[in-house]
């Protein structure tokens, strides 16, 4: 099940977060921060548990993914696709325009399902993780 997330859930996700290290990290303040501003949204997917979450900002005609993780102990199970299509279908009932999102372009995987998902790559930001590698950014056109 995919529901909005709480501040209880907070510890959860910062954990899920963590697992992840090669990304910058939100941790507890950054979330509690995400949930004082009333455009930003975080959803989990939770089964006898909390196994993934995203963060989102709804800007109106624009949503932006802010960040999405799955538990690694879980990955390769649908939660990631799962938490997309919950996104993409929010998106469609808040009549926004597009989905916007940024990956490291080393993150093959990601780039992989969102392009399954009909995002397309727009545009890069050259060396912007680690001063390194670029960042692909992506969008999806909601008809």
């Amino acid at each position: 099940m995919i529901r909005e997330a709480s501040i209880k859930d907070i510890e959860k996700i910062s954990e899920i977060e963590k697992e992840w290290e090669n990304y910058p990290l939100w941790g507890v303040n950054g979330f509690e921060k995400e949930f004082e501003k009333k455009y930003s949204k975080t959803f989990v997917y939770e089964d006898n548990g909390i196994w993934g979450f995203v963060n989102i900002w709804d800007l109106g005609e624009e949503i932006e993914i802010n960040t999405i993780a799955v538990d690694k102990n879980k990955v390769k199970r649908g939660i990631g696709s799962a938490l997309l299509d919950y996104i993409i279908d929010y998106s469609y009932k808040r009549k926004a325009k597009r989905i916007l999102l940024e990956v490291n372009e080393e993150n093959l995987k990601a780039i992989k399902l969102y392009q399954k998902k009909g995002f397309v790559i727009y545009n890069k930001r050259k060396k912007y993780y680690d001063l390194k590698y670029d960042a692909l950014l992506m969008k999806k056109e909601i008809i």
